[in-house]
């Protein structure tokens, strides 16, 4: 582990951050725990000779809610999402197959204690919990073949028992598999059974 490097930044009455060099960007920028990335001062190749360029913090941009930065190495630009070089200066390496996850939810929250590796099911796990995601539930769902209507007709005609789930499945367009689904509620579940018509 790389050492930790303390540098004093006055802003308002924030706390002195922890800064660490930025993974594969080391003597160039330093991230903080915080989320913030500071360009170190060096002197660099310009068309017109060298010049000086004097340490600061970079503000960043948005891209899909998240904080993103630009940083430059050897005359080439690209383009990082600051809650991963968080991560990678201050959680270590990310492991194969997980990701970065905000711990509250908030894509701008970059606290180091924000963030965790999970893998892509914890973390579309964690967004459900938090209210992040809503389940695409039946016909919301953009590969559903059949509509509410539909799941009604197969239960009620399945219910009769004067059709086989075979002969639903042909006339539906689905697996014989997904209509045993829906007609023991493992599919659609949310959807209730149709009320019965009121006769007077």
């Amino acid at each position: 582990m790389r050492a930790v490097v303390f540098y004093k930044v006055n802003v308002m009455e924030q706390a002195t951050e922890r800064w660490q060099d930025v993974v594969g960007y080391e003597g160039l920028y330093l991230v903080s725990d915080y989320g913030r990335v500071w360009s170190v001062d060096r002197t660099v190749d310009g068309a017109r000779g060298k010049r000086r360029l004097n340490g600061r913090v970079l503000r960043p941009s948005l891209a899909g809610g998240y904080q993103k930065i630009d940083l430059c190495q050897n005359a080439m630009r690209n383009t990082f999402l600051i809650h991963r070089l968080v991560a990678a200066a201050f959680l270590g390496p990310c492991p194969a197959e997980k990701q970065v996850n905000h711990k509250d939810g908030c894509k701008l929250n970059n606290l180091s204690s924000n963030l965790e590796y999970v893998t892509h099911s914890e973390n579309i796990l964690h967004a459900y919990i938090a209210g992040l995601l809503k389940a695409m539930c039946g016909a919301n769902n953009h590969h559903a073949k059949l509509s509410e209507a539909d799941v009604l007709e197969i239960r009620a005609a399945h219910a009769s028992g004067g059709v086989t789930q075979k002969k639903l499945a042909d006339k539906y367009g689905v697996s014989h598999v997904n209509i045993s689904h829906i007609v023991n509620r493992q599919r659609w579940a949310h959807l209730s059974p149709a009320l019965p018509n009121a006769s007077t």
